[in-house]
């Protein structure tokens, strides 16, 4: 007689069985319950597992994204880091290309502190032509450093930009395009160049000759210099 493979019971006359013809094996109907309550059971298991482990994958997923984020920003920064920091060539001649470097870069993020940080503390900045900074002589720290300030005030999108320079002993000079929004929308837009003059590291002159340059202007009402 064939007995139930989960209880070992012979069915009786009366009860239902149900049998497995391809595992060749019998089972109760109760017993048949049981038996797939629990492999249901070890399916949702199996399912909770499964979504365990892809939760933890996301999350690895998601700090791996931010190390990647986190890793470019801190490469900017080192990048940056390095333009602005004037690298020594021994004893105090100090590499002038990089201060160059440097000058453009903080002068271009609108960074007062590393700009002054760059001039000496009697520097002198003396503008020709109309330009960014009002034509004038501008005379110790104080002075340069509040020329500048309303220069970033009032162009909060002024940019340089380098068309080329050449180093001497102690001596650089910067070509650059100048270009600011006024508050009214209109554009300015000037080339120049700068003699920038160092004493034992820092910049202790500015020179500044400009020109306004004229331009195609799209925008609304005429374009100013």
């Amino acid at each position: 007689m064939v007995v139930c493979a989960r209880c070992g019971r012979e069915p009786r006359a009366d009860e239902s069985v149900i049998f497995l013809s391809f595992e060749a094996r019998l089972l109760h109907v109760t017993c048949y319950e049981a038996e797939s309550a629990k492999v249901i059971a070890h399916a949702h298991d199996v399912v909770n597992e499964s979504t365990l482990r892809n939760k933890s994958s996301r999350e690895l997923l998601a700090r791996a994204e931010l190390g990647l984020v986190e890793s470019a920003v801190a490469c900017a920064m080192a990048r940056e880091a390095v333009k602005d920091s004037r690298h020594l060539r021994g004893g105090d001649e100090t590499c002038l290309s990089c201060n160059v470097g440097a000058f453009l870069g903080v002068r271009n993020r609108h960074d007062l502190d590393g700009l002054m940080g760059l001039m000496s503390d009697h520097c002198i900045v003396d503008v020709i032509g109309l330009g960014p900074l009002p034509a004038g002589r501008y005379e110790g720290g104080d002075a340069v450093r509040g020329a500048y300030e309303v220069l970033f005030e009032t162009f909060p999108d002024a940019r340089w930009t380098e068309t080329a320079y050449a180093i001497a002993t102690n001596t650089a000079s910067c070509e650059w395009t100048f270009q600011a929004t006024r508050a009214d929308g209109t554009m300015l837009a000037s080339t120049g160049h700068d003699v920038l003059k160092f004493s034992e590291g820092r910049i202790a002159v500015q020179t500044s000759r400009v020109s306004p340059v004229p331009q195609r202007w799209s925008g609304n009402g005429p374009m100013r210099y």
